[in-house]
Order: C-alpha cells, then sequence, then structure tokens
C-alpha cells in the first residue's frame, strides 16, 4: 500500500505542475478588444489568450504564436479530459477494496502514459514559442512554468492528509486542527 500511495503522490506532483501551465494557457475569459491592444485582426493567439495577455504580445507576435501552433488549444483540452478520466478511474479503483495490485498499477500507467503526453503538449508548445518572445517575454513565460513547478511540488510533497492544510488540496486536516 506505501508504494501506491508514493506512486499516487508523485502522480499528483507532475499533474500539479502541467495543469498550471495549462490553466495560464487556455483559462479565463475570452479577451476583449480592449485586451487585445494592438492586435489588429482581432484574433486572439488561441481560442483563450490569457497567456499571450499576461506575456503582452503585439499583433505581429499573436500572428506567429497562431501559426506556430494553431491546434494547441484544442489538442491541449482533448488530452486534458483524457488524464482526468483516467485520474478519475484510478480514484474509483483505489476506492474499491476488490481491486487487484495489477488494476491499479496498470491504471497507473495508464495515467503516466496520458499525462506523460498532456506534459509533453504543452512543453513543446511552450519551446514553440519561445522564439517569438522577447528576451524579457521569454523570461516571464519560463518563471511563470518554474513557478507551477515549484508550487505542484510543495502540494505535492506533502504527508499524506496534510495536502488540505496548505491549500493544495486532498487529504482531510490533521486531527487537532
Amino acid at each position: 500500500m506505501n508504494r501506491r500511495l508514493t506512486i499516487v503522490l508523485c502522480l499528483v506532483v507532475v499533474a500539479g505542475a502541467s495543469s498550471f501551465l495549462l490553466g495560464r494557457q487556455t483559462a479565463g475569459p475570452e479577451a476583449t478588444p480592449a485586451e487585445l491592444a494592438g492586435a489588429t485582426d482581432g484574433e486572439p493567439c488561441c481560442k483563450h489568450s490569457a497567456l499571450c495577455n499576461f506575456l503582452r504580445l503585439s499583433a505581429e507576435q499573436r500572428k506567429l504564436v497562431r501559426a506556430t501552433d494553431p491546434d494547441f488549444a484544442d489538442e491541449a483540452g482533448r488530452l486534458k479530459g483524457i488524464v482526468q478520466a483516467d485520474r478519475q478511474a484510478l480514484a474509483v479503483m483505489l476506492e474499491n477494496p476488490e481491486s487487484t495490485d495489477e488494476q491499479i498499477m496498470a491504471q497507473i500507467e495508464k495515467v503516466i502514459a496520458s499525462h506523460d503526453a498532456l506534459e509533453r503538449h504543452v512543453a513543446r508548445h511552450m519551446l514553440a514559442i519561445r522564439p517569438i518572445l522577447t528576451p524579457e517575454q521569454a523570461k516571464q513565460l519560463m518563471g511563470l512554468a518554474a513557478s507551477g513547478v515549484r508550487s505542484a511540488g510543495r502540494c505535492g510533497l506533502q504527508p499524506l492528509g496534510q495536502q488540505g492544510r496548505q491549500g493544495c488540496g486532498g487529504g482531510p486536516p490533521h486531527k487537532g486542527q
């Protein structure tokens, strides 16, 4: 059982980092015309332009981002859905006392594989658009990615039952709280 919990905690760390990066790229409201200042074509970088707005991309940079990875948001959404479904299936298995170790490990492998695909997709996008950015924008992007990795690590490395105490989700509050 201890090995299973260790594997699940490792998955939480990696999932948190990817979710943070993906959330910055695809979450948030659609950009308003005011937010698209400088975007003469009125087209956001992707379906949700939170990251483009955060980096304050010029109209030309937005066009280049769209041309560099036009299907990023759609594919990222599809991959995120697969990860969520695989993680939900794992949670159900972990709660089912009749699940065998082999079944649980097989599902963990599915979660790892689907999460790996999402993580690689986000990383490829980030690295593909980096040459389009100014040095300051690239520093902002990489800093954002590093922050996501660090915050996911803090949450995932908490002992079981303490994750909820720090706002990371997860376990119940500690006794005496």
